[in-house]
């Protein structure tokens, strides 16, 4: 199975959260002006049907019907080349293997509805660590109202990629745009405290005046607060269109491909969820 290189991929399954995926990512492949690849896997975990020849044929007709409610989700008007792929094996392996010449990879929250008691399904959790390019994982919005995008900030190389995924989204959609910079650390004193505080702030100025400039047209609001990064972020999110953070943070461990900050994101968040990379 290819990806057309610098599509937008989209895993596709039964599920409301997954149609929810498909339309992100159709206004996303919009944006991006890039190619919309859909993918359904074929997957074991829940088969009830035996694989014989006919189980097999039974088995592909209800991955074309899924495919083809995807195609049905799909905005009026949507301008951009459409391919699909229908995959044997297990959606987690298959979509981090398509992920590879993806610009961005789309997944709903819970990609089937066996998984309606989780926070967030295996697939996408899968995904968030291993995926080459980065993933957007899609759910509701606790705010239908909502139109700002959330953005985490703490200086590393990610928290880069995560800003600029922020900024390039909110000037398309003419939104504004909330940069947040938490941090816990010891209690200091009273000499100290100031000292601390515009050490941090000076973190999240310095990483938002480079987008700035790039972004001029978009409206930011750039907060520091002593919170811990993850309770910031997903606190705030009840309120937002979007929320970016990098996979990996200055408090990650060598070798890891998604932080705490991002693991909390995307089991608590109550808003989509991008992680950059």
């Amino acid at each position: 199975m290819t990806t057309p290189r610098g599509a937008v991929l989209v895993g596709v399954a039964n599920g409301p959260d997954s149609r929810l995926a498909v339309r992100w990512a159709a206004a996303a492949a919009e944006r991006l002006a890039a190619p919309l690849h859909l993918v359904h896997a074929m997957d074991n975990a829940y088969r009830e049907i035996p694989l014989t020849t006919a189980g097999y044929r039974q088995l592909r007709r209800r991955a074309e019907r899924v495919v083809a409610d995807a195609r049905a989700a799909l905005p009026a008007g949507f301008s951009r080349p459409v391919t699909v792929a229908i995959a044997d094996g297990a959606a987690p392996e298959v979509l981090v293997h398509a992920s590879a010449d993806a610009a961005l990879t789309v997944v709903g929250a819970h990609g089937h509805p066996l998984g309606f008691d989780l926070l967030v399904g295996s697939v996408s959790l899968h995904l968030a660590h291993h995926a080459t390019s980065p993933v957007a994982v899609i759910r509701e919005q606790a705010d239908p109202a909502a139109r700002r995008i959330l953005v985490g900030v703490d200086g590393s190389a990610d928290s880069e990629a995560a800003l600029g995924f922020a900024f390039e989204a909110a000037a398309h959609e003419g939104v504004p745009l909330t940069a947040l910079h938490g941090w816990t650390e010891p209690f200091p004193d009273a000499g100290d405290l100031g000292e601390r505080i515009g050490r941090h702030e000076e973190v999240l100025r310095t990483a938002v005046a480079r987008w700035s400039v790039k972004y001029p047209d978009v409206v930011v609001e750039a907060e520091v607060a002593a919170v811990h990064p993850a309770r910031l972020l997903t606190d705030a999110s009840a309120h937002a269109h979007l929320l970016v953070v990098g996979a990996c943070g200055r408090g990650a461990f060598g070798g890891m491909r998604l932080g705490s900050v991002g693991q909390a994101a995307l089991h608590h968040a109550r808003c989509p969820v991008a992680i950059a990379r």
